[in-house]
């Protein structure tokens, strides 16, 4: 008799949780309606959780939130937490773009979220420059991937790095026939319902300053993606398109450094959310408190992969949502 009523309990405990989990996706687009509409913040799952009076004991776990988020058909922009160092995925209309990877030891959280996308083909993987810490982990999604395109930035001779990581992704590039382009200012490439607008294609003073700058367009919602571009770039940039340089979302460049993110820039971009990518605690003390000085001044709400984690927008093309991994 005990024997069945500690099964009956234990089948009406799964119930409920699995009522709370469906109350949790409700809820997920409910708020993220309120937001688009009404609310001037960022939604983190702890929001939602709150909302329902869900324990962290029984919160979802990274894949099913994956889930959650892949319900609805939008555009999605990922900026991921991978340390010291840049990785974004942008998935539009069953295509992906994977813009930079990180350094090598953290490959272990990207593949982790390519796997948890169910991504296997990758049509463009970009390198914004030849740091170790934006294609640390190329080489193995070149070996390892359905890659369709590699797309680099042009570098010149004496800047071209002669390291491990960078000579092995040219061997596995060479190895496994994956075509490459170095794009040319102005140049469009198409992904899904959106598409990129190549900016600057490299070619500056120093290897940061080679760091291809793209802006990426889905319906009415735009993100500028800066790699780790500095002053020299972004003063160029804001002279030479002005007010095509606007944009929903700005990545900072070069991980927060007071170098980057100029007033130039943000004056011409006027973005509402600024991603600053870096690594907790990191030894260069990124952000520097002048840049986000510079983002306050300017109106821009800033979102850190280092305090935030895993920072994901999604867009209908008009309408902009975002949700975080953790609150700050």
């Amino acid at each position: 008799m005990s024997e069945q009523r500690g099964n009956s309990q234990s089948n009406k405990n799964a119930r409920s949780i699995i009522l709370k989990l469906i109350a949790v996706i409700i809820a997920a687009a409910f708020i993220w309606l309120l937001y688009s509409i009404y609310i001037s913040k960022v939604i983190t799952w702890g929001d939602v959780y709150a909302a329902f009076g869900i324990s962290e004991s029984e919160e979802l776990s990274p894949e099913d939130k994956m889930d959650v988020l892949s319900e609805s058909g939008d555009t999605r922009v990922t900026f991921l937490y991978v340390g010291q160092g840049d990785c974004i995925v942008i998935e539009d209309a069953g295509k992906v773009a994977v813009i930079d990877t990180g350094e090598y030891i953290e490959i272990d959280r990207l593949l982790s979220f390519l796997e948890t996308r169910k991504i296997t083909k990758i049509d463009y993987l970009i390198a914004t420059h030849p740091h170790t810490d934006h294609i640390g982990s190329m080489q193995t999604l070149v070996y390892d991937y359905s890659v369709s395109e590699i797309i680099f930035t042009s570098v010149p001779d004496d800047l071209t790095p002669t390291n491990a990581t960078y000579i092995n992704l040219l061997k596995a590039i060479d190895k496994t026939g994956t075509p490459v382009t170095i794009p040319s200012v102005g140049d469009k490439i198409s992904l899904g319902d959106g598409g990129f607008e190549v900016l600057y294609a490299g070619g500056g003073s120093a290897l940061n300053n080679c760091s291809l700058v793209l802006i990426y367009t889905v319906g009415e919602r735009s993100f500028l993606l800066t790699g780790d571009a500095e002053f020299e770039v972004e003063d160029a940039l804001a002279e030479e398109f002005g007010k095509r340089l606007r944009c929903d979302v700005l990545k900072a460049g070069h991980h927060g450094t007071k170098y980057a993110t100029g007033n130039n820039l943000l004056s011409a971009a006027k973005p509402e959310y600024v991603v600053i990518m870096c690594g907790t605690d990191n030894e260069y003390g990124y952000p520097k408190e002048q840049v986000l000085g510079r983002i306050a001044d300017a109106g821009g709400q800033v979102l850190r992969s280092d305090l935030n984690g895993i920072i994901t927008f999604t867009t209908d093309g008009q309408s902009l949502n975002v949700t975080t991994e953790r609150a700050a």
